[in-house]
Order: C-alpha cells, then structure tokens, then sequence
C-alpha cells in the first residue's frame, strides 16, 4: 500500500511537469515579405529582354524568449496548486484502496473459514487446519537451546533410542512391594526401532527409568509423523497417473507415483499425532469428547468431522507422556480406566488407531492390571555407537569437540555408565561444553560441575537475562535439605505449597530476607521469588505435574542429600541406619555420593561392610562402589586389601547380576596393583570357580584362561 502511494505521488509530479514543459514552447520566428525598391540607375538592357526583378523573400528573427530563473521553481509558481491537490488525492485514493483491500480480505478470510467448518473435509480445508496444527505442534516439540544459545532442532539432534518388547524382568523384587533392592534389567538381545515397535504393537506402554529419554521419544515420535517423516501419504490413484515422476516432487508414493507441489493439497492427510500429558486428563471424563478442544487449542477449529473421520479410518497416533507425573493418586486410576476405554473403543481391527503411553517402571507397575491389552516395551540405554552420534550432533559446528569428549567418555567405564542415560548424558555434554573438562574419578565431582554449570551458566549461556536476588549458598541450602526429606520418602513429586512452606522456613532461618514481603512489580511474595529463581534459573528443580514439583533427575536429588549428610555432625550414622533398613535401591547412590564429598570416608566405608549381615554381598559391593569412588581413605590403609578380599569370597554366592557388576569394581580398585587381582583371581580358581577367576582377569596380554589360572596356581 506504500508503495502504492509513493507511485501515484512519482505520477502526479511528472504529470504535472509534462504540462509545464508544453506550456513553456516558443512561438515559431515570424516571417515577413517585403518588395525589393527599384534602384537608381539600371543597366542598359535590350527592351526584349527587359522583365520586372523578382521578389525577394526577407526573413525577420524574433529572438526566443529566456526562461526567468529555475524551471522547477517557475514550475512550482505556475501549477503548484495542481501539484497539490494531486498528491492529496493519491493519498486519498491510496487510503480507500487499502480501506477496500482489508475489508476484501477480512470478507474472504471469513468465507474461508465458513467454507472450512462447512467442508471441513475436503482435501483444501483439511490441508490448510492441517498446516497450522503441525505448525503448533512443531512449536511444542521441535527445538530448545545449547548452552551456547544455539537453537537445536529435532532433526538436528535427536537419537532415537530404542526399545524391546520383552517385559520388563528384574533380577530383584520391586522395592515398593516388599522392601528388597531393585536392580535395572539386562540388557536384551533383541532391540525394536521405535517407529517399529508402535506400528507392530500399536498398542504400547513405554516404561524406563528417570531420564530414559521417553518424553523425548514421544516428541520426536509427534514431530516425525506430522512432519510426514515416518510414512509419505500417497496421492489418489486417478490423480497421480496423469503426473510422471519428473523434477521436484512434494508428495511421492511408495509405487512412484507422484503430485507436482501445487497439487499437494489434494494428498490426503496420514497418520495424525496427538501429543498430551496425561496430567492434564486429570478431569477428563471421556477422551473422544476431549479431542475438539485438544484441536482447538492447537489452531485447528471445529475439527469435529475431521476428528470422526480419521477415528474411524484408525489413523490417529495418541501419544500420552507420563503416567507417573499425575500428581493426585487417587484420580490415576479413574484416568487409566478411561485410557483403556478409549483403547477398546478406538484401537482396534476396525479402527487401528495407535496408542503410545509413557511412565516409570514403578507406576507403571501400580495400574498395569487395568490395560490388559498394552504391550510392555521397555526403553533400553544408549549403546557406545548412539552416545557418539548424540555428541556429534550436539557439536555438529565444533566436530573437535565432540571427539574431545568421546575420548573421555570411552576411556572411562563409570562415565559411560552414567553418559548412557539420554538426561545424564546431556547434563555431562552441556558441563563439558562450558568447561572443556570432566572430573572422571569420582561421581561426585562430576555433579558438582554440573551443578555448577547449571546455577551460574545456565541462563548466561543461553541469552537469558534475569535479576537474581538470592545467591547461590541460599539456594543450595535449601536445595540440600529438601532433596534429603524427599529421600526418606517413598514419593517423588512434591505440591508445590509444601514447597514454599519450606522455603519460608529456609528464609527465616537464614535471616536475610523476609519470605511473605513482596516481590515487586510482580505480584509475588519472596518465598514464591526464591522457588522460581531455582526452577527457571538453574533447571534443577522441575514441574513434573500440575504445581508438582521433582528435581530434574534422581540422580541430582541423591547429589543434593549426600551434601546435607555431609553437612551434619551425625550424617554417616544416618546414612548407615537408612543402609541397614535394606533400601539400598534408594539410599545406594547416595552412599557413593557421600563418599566422594567426604575429605576422608574410610570409617564411614569400614562401618557399611561389616554392618549389612542381612544383605552381605549387595553391602559389601555398595561398600566397594563407595570406596571407588571416595575422596580419600588415607585414615584406614587396610580398607581396600579387605574388603576387596570380602567382595571375592562373596562373589561365588552370589546371583549372575552382581557378579557381573562386582567384577568390574574389583579391576577399578586394583588398576594401579594388577598382582593383587591375579592373587585374588587365583583365590577363586583354588576354591573351584575357575570361570570366575578369568572373568576377574582384565581383557588384554594378561587374560589368561581357567587352565592357565589353575596351572599357575599349581
């Protein structure tokens, strides 16, 4: 419409200067004739000969009138109010051809949208709500940020995990059933593609363990099927025969057969994702009747029809994220209930819609009873190969980098441990990206980098700006001391009113700031300041459920409860007395933590090996793993020759399991003695458990086989 104006106003003036110039022409020079007078004297002539002189032809010049001054100005003198009246009435035209073009435009907008709630069906209407919906959807779950501030896309960055159909089969009860340690499964033989799995299972629990990566999967799962990724819809057969497969096609059949892109709109739409919490079904009564607002909050309105239609067709993928993060446990059941309806009603052979529903193991466990037909997979770790490529992403512009990383990574076996969790992965990845290096000996030192990474670098690094008020020993006090409460505790989310009441009692006891003044210009107290400072600012803590809250993952609860151990006068005996109880699924991690931030653990560590006479072997390999990774244990040097003499006596008694986690702590606590493990594997080949004595031998030119062993031996 600018451009408009300014093109009428350019016309006007040279218009106007087209006149001037015609009206500015000289006159043609006037011509006159006159008769040439006879002269005085002539010459003789014959009188035959004699004729009248002929006329002459004399030409007078009227000189050419001189412009006075500036043709412009004398332009502007002369038609100045023409020049005027033009420029105003192109801008008048220009406002009423805008005033026209907006109404034209809100009239055919209106239609359209008239025309796609009265044929919401058809192949325009559907592919224009189908654009926005993706477009929302995409908003939802394809990008989130370094810690450089780069964006990160999906496409970019995400590696697949992958799952096994098997049930998931524990070496040990569940913890919540009858008290006895949990351990995580074997790793199976037989791996599914996700993509896969969902299509053969179509109906599917996805269960893993704390930052398994199953939200991440159920995002890239809606993202890759609204994209058209997983599965290209094929154009209509009496449509794609006139169109050979030439040039750059946007729509191509599994035969061949393709549409040119300006045809695109008449593909039919394929499968369709809906991505949900179940948190926010709490107070759904039924799914399908659910479904049109769903739709209408992701810009896609009156979708009724629409929705009826791909029901029936069976072309509906619902992805339903976690289970375990609905914070009331008296509305889970009615909601698994109302699941496993929609389920029968809709995922069917009639009507194949797709079902996907995440959750931990563990809550998984309290319900399963009430999806008879759900198929169990289980997300599995990433494998050497799938970390790798995760790095490589991630410094997809700084390759070096990344190679840096995996070499530390691959030449550490407890760093691969923890990098094979997709969320502890991310956690090492964005500490090394900041720091450009690892504490690799001791657990606890590595979360304390990230923690610090992630107080004091988080947002800076990101490009966010904030006005923090409270500092970071505050923070961590509190953290410190509610991550121990909630340990004692058989729960993992907290509401958040308990939150505050803790962080008001925090505050008082710190003295510095008064938790209920207010926090202006928002409307806010302190306490409710401080809670959003950890949450928004570090990451740490985080809203699992509505106002529920959880620290990001276990692992940074366990770190934050073995510091506030560490803080008190009694805090081993504590730590020993949960120990003693049998809860070593719950209390394990933070017995290794603890004896890394201890200055000297080597009391602490002689008192968890001889005070387990329940639970010998599983203590005294928690015993080991704390002495493997504590700080210092200079105030008892006989503490590793014993209790490494311990472990091994244990070791034939013990299950498959922990033998094989046993085995690989025994070699870290003698890499700088090799001869003591040869003796120790010997012990095992004289008490006749040849095979475990060459298990125990590490790989390389000392391996040696049970013949060997026993002969040495010998």
């Amino acid at each position: 419409m600018r451009r408009m104006k300014l093109t009428g106003v350019l016309v006007a003036i040279i218009l106007s200067l087209v006149a001037c110039a015609q009206a500015q022409t000289p006159a043609p020079p006037a011509v006159t004739t006159a008769p040439i007078p006879p002269t005085a004297t002539a010459l003789p002539t014959p009188a035959a000969t004699l004729t009248p002189p002929p006329a002459m032809l004399v030409i007078e010049a009227t000189p050419i009138p001189q412009p006075q001054g500036d043709l412009l100005s004398e332009f502007w003198k002369q038609y100045k109010y023409a020049v005027i009246m033009a420029i105003v009435a192109t801008l008048l035209i220009g406002v009423l051809l805008k005033r026209i073009i907006e109404k034209l435009a809100d009239w055919g907008g209106k239609g359209l949208d008239w025309l796609g709630r009265r044929f919401a069906n058809w192949a325009y209407f559907c592919r224009r709500n189908w654009q926005r919906y993706v477009a929302t959807l995409n908003a939802e779950t394809e990008a989130w940020q370094s810690m450089h501030g780069t964006e990160l896309r999906m496409e970019d960055i995400y590696v697949a995990v992958q799952l096994t159909d098997l049930p998931a089969m524990y070496t040990r009860a569940d913890a919540a059933t009858n008290g006895a340690p949990t351990r995580k499964p074997r790793r199976r033989e037989r791996r599914l593609e996700p993509r896969q799995a969902v299509a053969d299972l179509r109906r599917v629990a996805v269960i893993g363990e704390p930052g398994a990566g199953k939200t991440t999967l159920l995002r890239w799962l809606a993202w890759l099927y609204a994209n058209e990724r997983a599965e290209a819809p094929s154009p209509p057969a009496w449509l794609s025969r006139p169109f050979p497969r030439r040039g750059r096609l946007e729509t191509q059949a599994a035969d061949g057969a393709a549409l040119p892109r300006w045809l695109n709109w008449l593909t039919p739409i394929g499968r369709v994702p809906v991505l949900i919490p179940l948190k926010e079904l709490q107070d759904v009564q039924d799914f399908a009747a659910y479904l049109p607002t769903y739709f209408k909050d992701h810009d896609w309105p009156d979708a009724h029809d629409f929705i009826g239609e791909t029901l029936d067709k069976g072309k509906f993928l619902f992805l339903f994220d976690a289970l375990d993060e609905v914070d009331d446990p008296a509305k889970l059941p009615p909601l698994v209930d109302m699941v496993n309806d929609f389920a029968a009603r809709y995922s069917n052979e009639e009507h194949p819609n797709w079902i996907v529903l995440s959750s931990r193991p563990q809550s998984y466990q309290t319900c399963a009873m009430q999806l008879p037909t759900f198929k169990t997979a289980e997300v599995l770790e990433f494998e050497p190969q799938q970390i790798r490529d995760f790095l490589a992403n991630w410094f997809r512009a700084e390759p070096s980098l990344a190679e840096q990383l995996w070499s530390q990574l691959a030449t550490d076996d407890r760093l691969m441990e923890l990098a094979a969790n997709p969320l502890l992965l991310t956690f090492i990845t964005e500490a090394y990206e900041q720091t450009l290096s690892l504490e690799t000996r001791r657990r606890a030192g590595l979360f304390g980098e990230i923690v610090t990474v992630r107080m004091e670098e988080w947002d800076r690094k990101r490009g966010v700006r904030r006005d923090f008020q409270f500092m970071r020993p505050q923070k961590e006090g509190y953290l410190r001391g509610t991550a121990l409460r909630l340990n004692a505790q058989t729960r993992s989310l907290i509401p958040r009113t308990e939150l505050l009441e803790g962080v008001r009692a925090h505050l008082l006891a710190d003295g510095r700031v008064d938790p209920d003044a207010p926090d202006p210009p928002h409307n806010r107290t302190q306490a409710d300041r401080f809670l959003w400072e950890i949450a928004e600012g570090s990451g740490l803590l985080h809203e699992k459920a509505i106002a529920h809250y959880d620290f990001s993952h276990k692992t940074l609860r366990e770190y934050f409860a073995a510091a506030e151990l560490r803080e008190l006068t009694d805090g081993g005996t504590r730590l020993l007395r949960h120990l003693g109880t049998g809860s070593l699924d719950r209390w394990g991690m933070v017995a290794v933590l603890y004896a890394g931030l201890c200055h000297d653990a080597s009391s602490f560590i002689r008192a968890l090996s001889e005070r387990n006479p329940a639970l010998t072997a599983d203590g005294l390999l928690l015993a080991a793993y704390c002495l493997r990774d504590a700080a210092s244990v200079a105030a008892d040097p006989a503490l590793r020759d014993d209790l490494s003499m311990a472990v091994v006596a244990a070791l034939p008694a013990a299950d498959p399991a922990l033998q094989d986690e046993a085995i690989p702590v025994l070699r870290a606590l003698h890499q700088a003695r090799p001869d003591q493990l040869e003796a120790h594997a010997r012990r095992l080949a004289d008490s006749g458990h040849p095979t475990l004595a060459v298990r125990l031998l590490p790989d390389g030119p000392r391996r040696r086989s049970a013949s060997q062993v026993k002969g040495r031996t010998a």
